[in-house]
């Protein structure tokens, strides 16, 4: 699936699931350059994000990011879920959804 930080593209996934845009991503490392390979390929990411990091994300996404409460989706996951997906199409040539 993935090689270190960047992706096979022989085998990529539906989505990209990360726990969370951390200290390490603020700062430019971590996981920022396997979030921004998968955008460039289409593959939607769904990741965490602190409230204190909440605007270095927001630099940081450039405005792709579909930005959604965990109260959403705790309370109807359904219709959040449905919600991301609106956001995102596979026969679109801009798929752009960071959560």
């Amino acid at each position: 699936m993935f090689k270190g930080r960047q992706f096979q593209t022989d085998a990529l996934p539906d989505l990209l699931v990360l726990c969370k845009f951390g200290k390490t991503e603020v700062e430019g490392g971590g996981f920022r350059s396997l979030i921004a390979s998968a955008l460039e390929l289409s593959v939607p990411v769904l990741i965490g994000v602190p409230l204190i990091n909440l605007l270095p994300f927001r630099e940081f996404s450039a405005g792709l990011a579909r930005e959604m409460d965990l109260s959403e989706i705790v309370s109807n996951p359904l219709a959040a879920a449905e919600r991301l997906l609106s956001h995102w199409s596979p026969m679109s040539e801009t798929k752009t959804e960071v959560a």
